[in-house]
C-alpha cells in the first residue's frame, strides 16, 4: 500500500469514527484487510438486530419461530430484486405470523425512528465474492452494506474519477453487493457520492458516473452525508429505484433538493404541530436543478409521516406538458408505499377536483366519510370559480355554497344549538359578508393538505389562484420558480409565497451560478447577430428596443405579457401600445428578413450543433449527417413567423444537404380550428396528412417525443410552446428571434443549458438585440444571492422597493472612479486619464488614440504584473495595488450601469449612457494592449469584455496601426533621454509580448521567452536590475526573435517543430543542446503526419494522444544520444510535462492543420 494512500484511509478513518462509526474487526475479527466476507450481509449481526428493533413484535414468539422468521427474512434478501430489497430497507419485510397463517408480520431491518437502536460498522479493505478489488471502506448498518468508500489521493488531479470508475467495476463485478449498497464514495481531489445498483450487462454496458457533491453551509463536507441520523434520514425519504421500461436504477438527490426539503418539512411539522403560524414558502431554484424530485421527496416525506392524517398534496401546473412531465417522472418511482396505496393520481376534469373538495369536506363533519389521500396532479385551470346566479356556470364557489348547506344540516341534526348560533351570527351580516362567510363554512379547515406549485412566478396571481386559496384556506403553500417576479405591484412571487416583511424572502434559494458550479447545468454562451447578406439587418434599433422595454414593464404591473401581443388576432387597447407592437412586427415579419436568418441558421447549424468543427466548415460538401451531435430550437415573434421561418429553412437546408434535410425541422405550436391565415392554415393541412392525425396536441406530442429520442426532428421552431419548461439535454442552440423579457427570456435561454456527454456549453444566438435586458435581470437577483444574508435581504428592499437609492449609489461609484482615474500615479509618473477629456477628443480628434497610448500602454504593464511582493518599496506596492483595483472597478462600473433600470426617462441609463461608452472604449484599448493570449490577463476583465463588445450600442473604432507601437515604430526611435528609455522598455515589453503571444502556448522556445519576459519585468519594477540593463535584455530576446522567426520561416513543417524543441531545450540545459539532431524524432514525426492526414480533428487529436509516450521515448533518445552530459533523470520531468505537451500541440498546428 503506498504511504499517501494510507494517510488518505487513516484520515476517513478518523473522519467516520468521530461520527460513531466503528472497526467492525471490534466485533467480527474475522472481516478483517483482505479477508473474503463470506456473504454480503453480516448475518449475526443483522439477526441480532433486528430481534432488538422488533422487539414488541417478536417477544411472544418461541425460539423456533423466530429462527423461521429470520430463514425467511434472509431467504427474501438472498432472491430480491433491486426494486424489493430497497423496499425491505424502506418500510421492511412482511411476512406471515407463524402463529396464524392469516396474519401478517411487518420487520423492520432498520430503526429509522431512533437512530441509535442501530449499529454502524466499518469495514477495511474487506474482499466480497465476484470483486477482483476491494472496496477501500464498506458502511454497515445493523450488518447491511449500505455505503461503500473508493479513496484515492488528494495530491493527484481528478483521481476522483479513478475512484468512480472503481465504484462502477464493482456494480458489474458484484451486482448482488450494489443491489444491496445504496451510495458510493468517490473521495480524491473532489469528494463526493453517486447511487450504487447492480450493471448486469458488465463488462460490455460500462457505466459513467457523475459526482455529486454533498455541502453543508455552502461547503464541500462528503464526511457530513456519513453521520447516521442523516445518512439513514437520506437513504428514507432520498434514494428511490427508477423503473423506466423494465430497466431499473437508483437515483438519489443532491444536496440542494435535500436541503430544500428538511427546510420545507421542518415548516410543515412546525405549522402542524401549532409551533407557527408560517404555511407557505419559495423554493427558489434554477432551472435543471431538479425540482420536480424536490417537490416529490417533500411529498413523500409529508405521506409517510402523517398516514393517519390522510395527508393531501396537490402538484399544481399550469400546462399540461408540465402535468405530463411530473405524472411521468413520479409513476416510474419504484416504491411499495406509494404502490400498495395507490397515492399518485392526476386529476382529469373539473368535476373530479370538485369530487375531492367535497370528499374532503365531508370527512371533516360526517364521520362515515373519510379523507382522500396521496399526491394529485392538477392544472390551476381546473380551480373554475363558478357564478352563484348562473346553474350552467358551476365553479368552486358554487361546490362551496353546497357544501356550506350540507355541513349546516348536518349540524341542525346533530347540534342544534350550534346551528342557531351559526345562523344568528349569518343573519346580522349584509350580503356580501354572508356570502364571503357561506364560503369559509363550506371550505375544509383540513390542515394537512400541502400544495406544491410548480413554476410559482406564474398563474398563481389572479383569480384561479384566489379561488384555490378560497378552497383550502389553511392548506401548506409551497412555491417553485427557477426566475421569480418581484418587481412589479401585481405580480410578486416573494409576497406570495414568503414573508418579506419578517426578513424572509425564500425558504431556500439555489441560483444558475450554483448550478452551473456544481455541474447540474451548463454555462450559456450568448452570440449577438447583427445583419445577414445584403445588408439585411436583424436587431431592432436601439429607441425601439428601449421602446418596447418601456412599454413592456409597464404592462407588467398590471399582470400583462405584451410579449403575447405579437399575433395576429390579439386585441390591444392602448393605442401607444398597438403602434409599438405593429412597428415591431411589421419588421420582424419581413419575408426577407426572415429568409436572410434562416439562410444564417443553415449555414451556420452544423457548427451550432457542434456536429462539425469550426475548422470543418470551410471544408464541408453536402454530404448528409445521420444525426447532430445536439440539437436546435428557434424562436419567433408569432405563430406565422414559424411557418414563414420553416419554409425559409427547408428551402436552404435542401439547398445545402439534400432533400433529406425537409425533416429536419418541425413546428411546435398552438393551432385554431378556425384559423384565417392562410399559410397556417395550409401548414395545418400538410401535417394532418404527414402525421396521419386530426388531433394537432397528439401531433405536437409526437414532435417533443421524436425530437428526444430520434434523430429527427433536430430543429424545433416555436414562439410561445416549449421556451419554458421544456427538458432537453441534447439542446444546445437556441435561435431567439423573439421579443421577450426579464424572467421569461431568463427562463427561455435556460433550455439550452442542460448537461449532456460532450455538452460544455449551451449557445443562444440573438436576432433581436436582448443582451442588455438579460444581464439587467442576471443583475436584479444576483443582488439577492451573491452576497451575505443581511446584506442581501437589504439590497433586495433596494431593489423591490426603492431604484432612486440604487441610482444613487451608482451616481457615487462613477464619481469615484473618475477622480481615483484622474489621480492615477506609478512611481512618479502621471497615468492619469480624465474621462471628461477623453470623451471630448473621441467626439473632436480624429487620431485620439494616439493621445492616450502611451499612458494606456504603461497601464497595462502595471496592471499585468503578478508577483507583486518582490516590489521592495512599500508605496510602490501600493500604487500597483490601486491601479489595479481602478481599472476593475471600470469594469464594475460597466456592469453596475448595466443593471440599472431605463424605465425613468431622466434615469442614470440615459443621463450616463456617454461616459459608460467612453469607459468601454477605454477598456478595449487595454484588452487591445493586453492582447487576448496574454497569460497574465486579468479573469474579470476576460469575463465582462464580451458583453461589452457585443453590448456596445456605438460604432466601433477604428484602430489604424499607426496608433499602435510595433517593430517598425521600434526602430526608428532615435537616441533618447534617459526618461524615455522607461518608454522605450515600456514598448519592448509590449511588442515582444504580443509578438509570441499567439504561439507561446503551443512553441516550447516561445514559452521559454515568455517566462524571461515575465522575470525580467519583475525584477525591474522591483529594482533588481537598471532600466539599461533591462532594455539591453529586451533587445537581445527580440533579436532572438526575429531571428527565430526568420529563420522558421524558411523550414517544412517538421523542422519547425525540432528547431522550436532544441532552442528551448538549449535555453534550459546550455549550448549543449544546439547540435541536436533530433533523428528519430522527425522520422516518427513523419509517420504521425501520414496516419492524421485527411482525418477529423478529434481522431487526429486521439491518433496524436495514442503516441504520446512513444513522441517521448523517441525524444529523449535523441536528447540522450547528443547530450552526454545530461541524465535522463534530470529531463524526465521537463519532457513529459513541458515538451510532449506543446509537441502535440505544434502536431496539431503544423502537421495537421496545414497538411490539411
Amino acid at each position: 500500500m503506498r504511504s499517501e494512500i494510507s494517510i488518505d484511509h487513516k484520515y476517513f478513518v478518523e473522519h467516520v469514527e468521530k461520527l460513531g462509526w466503528e472497526n467492525v474487526t471490534k466485533f467480527y475479527p474475522y472481516l478483517k484487510e483482505h479477508s473474503l466476507s463470506p456473504s454480503y450481509i453480516i448475518e449475526e449481526e443483522l439477526f441480532k438486530k433486528i430481534k432488538e428493533i422488533n422487539k414488541d413484535k417478536l417477544h411472544k414468539l418461541s425460539y423456533s419461530q423466530i429462527n423461521k422468521i429470520l430463514d425467511e427474512i434472509n431467504r427474501k434478501i438472498q432472491n430480491s430484486t433491486l426494486s424489493e430489497f430497497s423496499n425491505y430497507i424502506k418500510h421492511g419485510i412482511t411476512i406471515e405470523d407463524p402463529r396464524d397463517t392469516s396474519a401478517l408480520l411487518t420487520i423492520s431491518l432498520i430503526d429509522f425512528n431512533d437512530v441509535l437502536k442501530n449499529s454502524f460498522t466499518y469495514a477495511h479493505e474487506l474482499r466480497f465474492r465476484g470483486t477482483n478489488d476491494e472496496p477501500d471502506f464498506t458502511l454497515f448498518v445493523n450488518g447491511i452494506p449500505l455505503v461503500i468508500a473508493e479513496i484515492k489521493s488528494e495530491a493527484i488531479v481528478n483521481s476522483e474519477n479513478e475512484a468512480l470508475t472503481q465504484l462502477s467495476r464493482y456494480e458489474g463485478q458484484a451486482p448482488e453487493l450494489a443491489k444491496m449498497v445504496h451510495l458510493g464514495l468517490a473521495i480524491g481531489m473532489k469528494k463526493g457520492y453517486v447511487p450504487i445498483y447492480p450493471n448486469y450487462e458488465y463488462p460490455r454496458g460500462k457505466r459513467e458516473k457523475k459526482l455529486q457533491i454533498w455541502k453543508i453551509n455552502n461547503q464541500d463536507d462528503i464526511y457530513a452525508l456519513l453521520d447516521p441520523k442523516i445518512l439513514l434520514n437520506f437513504i428514507k425519504y432520498y434514494v428511490f429505484v427508477i423503473n423506466s421500461d423494465n430497466n431499473y436504477y437508483r437515483i438519489a438527490a443532491r444536496y440542494n433538493q435535500y436541503r430544500a426539503a428538511e427546510k420545507t418539512f421542518e415548516r410543515i411539522r412546525e405549522y402542524l404541530d401549532g409551533k407557527s403560524d408560517k404555511n407557505k414558502g419559495l423554493i427558489w431554484h434554477w432551472l435543471g436543478s431538479g425540482k420536480t424530485y424536490t417537490m416529490f421527496f417533500i411529498a413523500y416525506k409529508f405521506l409517510i409521516n402523517y398516514p393517519d392524517k390522510f395527508p393531501v398534496i396537490f402538484i399544481i401546473v399550469d400546462r399540461q406538458d408540465l402535468e405530463r412531465q411530473h405524472s411521468d417522472t413520479i409513476s416510474k418511482i419504484d416504491d411499495q408505499f406509494l404502490t400498495q396505496y395507490k397515492n399518485i393520481n392526476k386529476i382529469n376534469s373539473i368535476a373530479e377536483l370538485q369530487d375531492i373538495i367535497k370528499q374532503i369536506k365531508e370527512s371533516e363533519f360526517n364521520i362515515g366519510k373519510k379523507s382522500p389521500r396521496g399526491i394529485y396532479i392538477v392544472t390551476i385551470q381546473k380551480f373554475q370559480k363558478g357564478e352563484l346566479e348562473n346553474e350552467e356556470r358551476k365553479g368552486i364557489i358554487n361546490l362551496l355554497c353546497g357544501l356550506k348547506d350540507e355541513y349546516l344540516e348536518y349540524v341542525k341534526n346533530t347540534d342544534l344549538s350550534k346551528y342557531n348560533k351559526v345562523m344568528g351570527d349569518l343573519s346580522r351580516l349584509n350580503d356580501k359578508a354572508k356570502i364571503e362567510e357561506c364560503f369559509k363554512l363550506g371550505a375544509p379547515k383540513k390542515r394537512e393538505v400541502l400544495f406544491l406549485i410548480d413554476e410559482a412566478h406564474r398563474s398563481q396571481y389572479g383569480s384561479l389562484a384566489s379561488i384555490r386559496k378560497l378552497a383550502f384556506p389553511n392548506a401548506i403553500t409551497l412555491g417553485f420558480t427557477g426566475t421569480p417576479v418581484f418587481r412589479t405591484d401585481y405580480k410578486n412571487t416573494l409576497e406570495e409565497f414568503s414573508y418579506p416583511g419578517s426578513g424572509e424572502y425564500y425558504l431556500d434559494a439555489y441560483f444558475i451560478s450554483d448550478s452551473i458550479r456544481d455541474g447540474f447545468t451548463l454555462p450559456i454562451m450568448y452570440k449577438s447577430i447583427t445583419e445577414g447578406e445584403e445588408g439585411i439587418r436583424f436587431q431592432l434599433d436601439e429607441e425601439k428596443i428601449k421602446e418596447y422595454t418601456n412599454e413592456y414593464l409597464k404592462k407588467e404591473k398590471d399582470g400583462e405579457d405584451i410579449s403575447e401581443y405579437f399575433e395576429d388576432n390579439s386585441k390591444i387597447s392602448d393605442e401607444q401600445l398597438r403602434k409599438v407592437i405593429n412597428e415591431i412586427k411589421v419588421f420582424l415579419l419581413n419575408p426577407k428578413r426572415i429568409d436572410a436568418l434562416a439562410k444564417y441558421i443553415a449555414e451556420s447549424i452544423l457548427v451550432d450543433t457542434q456536429t462539425i468543427d469550426l475548422k470543418e466548415k470551410s471544408e464541408y460538401s453536402n454530404n448528409i449527417r445521420d444525426k447532430f451531435k445536439f440539437k436546435a430550437m428557434v424562436v419567433m415573434t408569432n405563430r406565422k413567423a414559424c411557418v414563414l421561418m420553416k419554409r425559409a429553412l427547408d428551402k436552404y437546408l435542401t439547398e445545402m444537404y439534400g432533400d433529406q434535410a425537409k425533416d429536419w425541422s418541425e413546428i411546435v405550436m398552438t393551432y385554431n380550428y378556425n384559423e384565417n391565415d392562410q399559410d397556417i392554415r395550409q401548414y395545418m393541412e400538410e401535417l394532418k396528412t404527414k402525421y396521419r392525425n386530426n388531433d394537432f396536441n397528439t401531433i405536437n406530442t409526437e414532435i417533443q417525443d421524436n425530437f428526444k429520442n430520434l434523430p429527427d426532428p433536430r430543429i424545433l421552431i416555436v414562439t410561445d410552446m416549449l421556451i419554458t419548461g421544456f427538458d432537453a439535454p441534447q439542446l444546445r442552440v437556441m435561435y431567439l428571434d423573439k421579443p421577450i423579457h426579464s424572467h421569461k427570456l431568463l427562463q427561455a435561454i435556460g433550455r439550452v443549458n442542460r448537461p449532456a456527454p460532450g455538452k460544455e456549453k449551451g449557445l443562444v444566438v440573438d436576432s433581436i438585440g436582448l443582451l442588455s435586458n438579460l444581464q439587467d435581470t442576471l443583475n436584479k437577483y444576483n443582488i439577492l444571492l451573491t452576497q451575505d444574508n443581511k446584506t442581501a435581504k437589504d439590497e433586495l428592499n433596494e431593489t423591490l422597493k426603492d431604484e432612486e437609492s440604487e441610482e444613487n449609489s451608482f451616481k457615487v461609484s462613477l464619481d469615484k472612479i473618475k477622480t481615483d482615474l484622474k489621480s492615477l500615479r506609478i512611481d512618479g509618473e502621471d497615468l492619469s486619464i480624465d474621462l471628461d477629456n477623453l470623451k471630448n477628443d473621441i467626439k473632436t480628434q480624429e487620431n485620439w488614440i494616439s493621445k492616450y497610448e502611451d499612458k494606456i500602454r504603461k497601464i497595462v504593464f502595471y496592471y499585468s504584473l503578478q508577483n507583486l511582493e518582490l516590489t521592495q518599496k512599500d508605496d510602490l506596492l501600493k500604487q500597483i495595488s490601486e491601479l489595479k483595483v481602478v481599472i476593475n472597478n471600470l469594469i464594475s462600473i460597466v456592469r453596475f450601469y448595466n443593471s440599472l433600470s431605463p424605465s425613468k426617462s431622466a434615469s442614470p441609463k440615459i443621463i450616463y449612457r456617454e461616459e459608460i461608452e467612453v469607459i468601454k472604449l477605454l477598456l478595449r484599448l487595454i484588452r487591445k494592449y493586453l492582447g487576448k493570449g496574454s497569460r497574465n490577463n486579468n479573469k474579470l476583465l476576460e469575463e465582462v469584455l464580451d458583453l461589452i463588445y457585443s453590448a456596445s450600442k456605438i460604432d466601433p473604432f477604428e484602430e489604424s496601426e499607426s496608433a499602435i507601437i510595433n517593430e517598425e515604430s521600434l526602430q526608428k526611435m532615435g537616441e533618447i533621454s534617459e526618461n524615455e528609455i522607461k518608454d522605450k522598455v515600456y514598448a519592448y515589453f509590449l511588442v515582444v509580448s504580443r509578438k509570441i503571444q499567439d504561439d507561446a502556448d503551443s512553441d516550447p522556445f516561445y514559452k521559454k521567452v515568455l517566462e524571461m519576459l515575465d522575470k525580467l519585468k519583475e525584477d525591474w519594477v522591483a529594482r533588481k536590475q537598471s532600466t539599461k540593463d533591462v532594455l539591453q535584455q529586451l533587445k537581445t530576446i527580440y533579436e532572438q526573435i526575429r531571428i527565430y522567426s526568420e529563420n522558421r520561416n524558411k523550414m517544412n513543417n517538421i523542422d519547425k517543430i525540432v528547431y522550436s524543441i532544441r532552442l528551448a531545450l538549449t535555453e534550459e540545459y546550455g549550448e549543449s543542446c544546439k547540435e541536436i539532431s533530433f533523428d528519430s524524432l522527425a522520422a516518427f514525426l513523419n509517420n504521425i503526419k501520414d496516419m492524421i492526414k485527411n482525418k477529423s480533428p478529434k481522431d487526429a487529436e486521439y491518433t496524436i494522444e495514442s503516441k504520446k509516450s512513444e513522441l517521448e521515448k523517441k525524444l529523449k533518445i535523441d536528447i540522450l544520444r547528443n547530450c552526454k552530459n545530461i541524465k535522463i533523470n534530470h529531463i524526465d520531468g521537463y519532457v513529459k510535462d513541458e515538451l510532449i505537451e506543446n509537441l502535440k500541440s505544434q502536431i496539431m498546428k503544423w502537421l495537421y492543420e496545414n497538411g490539411n
